[in-house]
């Protein structure tokens, strides 16, 4: 019986069920009655049916998750730049070959410094959902960190120096007077919107 012929047949990763047909053809159409046989199938094939000899079945995605597929890990650190940092991932499947197509790449917290989070899922041949990390440390100083400032007598005290943008003198400097051949020792403060992202926050000049 056709059905019997099957049974003894393990479909496996790879095996068309189409061929275990051929192969045992004469046997399988020996009745004339052919009934419907559903096969369970293992691996990525699923829910294989056998109609009047036509074999259909489904092809499942394989997961990222497994064995033979790998993920970069990203082990660089990064500093903070203001802009978004996106490491760039490397997929490989050793069964097949992976395309871009069977994947997207996310990133979250990716800005500023912390614990930045990329996720990669699982598209078309692929499915499953995969999370990396990796770190931005904080930068130095701001970018735009005074220095080589023009001081002139006529601007009588230093609250009047201009600063670059987010920068302010410290309260207790700004009043001092600026006088000709008098040496002063003063300290500017970032207030940026962004001045979690650094180490420094002042600089002397």
């Amino acid at each position: 019986m056709a059905q019997d012929i099957l049974e003894d047949n393990i479909v496996k990763y790879g095996r068309s069920l189409l061929d275990i047909l051929l192969q045992d053809k004469e046997q399988a159409t020996a009745n004339s009655n052919i009934p419907t046989v559903i096969v369970k199938g293992k691996g990525n094939y699923v829910n294989a049916t056998i109609t009047n000899g036509t074999a259909t079945f489904s092809i499942m995605p394989r997961d990222l998750n497994m064995e033979g597929i790998s993920i970069s890990d990203i082990t660089e650190e990064y500093t903070y730049t203001g802009n978004a940092i996106e490491p760039v991932i490397t997929i490989v499947d050793s069964i097949v070959s992976i395309k871009e197509e069977d994947y997207t790449v996310s990133y979250s917290n990716h800005i500023n410094a912390g614990t930045a989070t990329v996720t990669i899922t699982g598209t078309g041949n692929y499915k499953g959902v995969i999370k990396k990390t990796f770190i931005i440390r904080k930068a130095t100083f701001p970018m735009n960190v005074p220095q080589d400032i023009c001081v002139s007598v006529e601007n009588k005290t230093v609250s009047n120096v201009e600063l670059p943008a987010n920068w302010k003198w410290l309260d207790t400097d700004k009043d001092q007077v600026i006088e000709l051949g008098k040496t002063l020792s003063v300290t500017a403060v970032y207030e940026g919107v962004d001045k979690d992202n650094y180490e420094n926050l002042t600089v002397t000049i």
